[in-house]
């Protein structure tokens, strides 16, 4: 399994599902490009759920079926994971 280039943004977007603003995404599987494009796959760094890009600077959320697909995917998975357990690591840092 090999995580993609980090994507630059000029424009913010928000997570589909926590409303999260970011300004930067990392693409999943073998994606080498430097412009996510409409289709493709980020995952929110702050809840840690799937978007689906639009072709601009906005995600929507998976249908049932592409979310089914999504969660198949070992990087995607992975990224899921990778996300829960640093919160986790952060949240526990300042107990």
């Amino acid at each position: 399994m090999m995580l993609g280039k980090e994507h630059h943004h000029r424009k913010e977007f928000k997570c589909p599902w926590c409303k999260h603003v970011m300004d930067w995404s990392i693409g999943a599987g073998n994606d080498t490009q430097t412009k996510p494009q409409a289709g493709d796959v980020t995952i929110c760094i702050e809840c840690a759920k799937p978007g689906i890009w639009l072709g601009s600077a906005e995600l929507r959320r998976p249908t049932y079926e592409e979310a089914q697909t999504l969660l198949q995917r070992e990087d995607i998975i992975f990224l899921m994971l990778a996300i829960k357990t640093m919160h986790e690591i952060e949240k526990s840092k300042c107990k």
